[in-house]
């Protein structure tokens, strides 16, 4: 973002930007509507739902965040090889970071969104 937006426009009219948060989830190339859930894996290798993560955009600067052991939820369909070629089956899914605005509330609106090239999830 070139600036930290202060306002987001609603179908109520613009409203004042509480926070900004990043969330990252999964997509099926196939069927982008479907939405795969992301796992963090914490350091005694249990997993949790990875929850949105709070960030500050200072004007003028560049933020940068770091998200650790990420996992998708489920695997990808025909992931396997055969006869040393890929699988003509094969299903992809994509990576989704996105920048949302929360204000008043638990309302939240996407502000820019980063897709990922195909991924082979095993």
């Amino acid at each position: 973002m070139a600036a930290e937006p202060q306002y987001v426009r609603t179908l109520s009219g613009p409203q004042q930007v509480d926070h900004f948060q990043i969330k990252v989830f999964g997509i099926k190339l196939e069927s982008p509507s479907h939405q795969v859930t992301i796992e963090q894996s914490q350091p005694d290798r249990s997993k949790k739902p990875f929850n949105p993560v709070r960030v500050s955009l200072p004007s003028g600067k560049i933020t940068k965040v770091t998200l650790g052991r990420l996992h998708f939820s489920e695997t990808t369909s025909n992931n396997m090889r055969k006869k040393g070629k890929p699988n003509p089956d094969q299903r992809y899914f994509q990576m989704v970071v996105g920048l949302y605005a929360a204000v008043g509330g638990d309302e939240k609106f996407l502000l820019t969104a980063l897709v990922s090239e195909r991924i082979i999830v095993r």
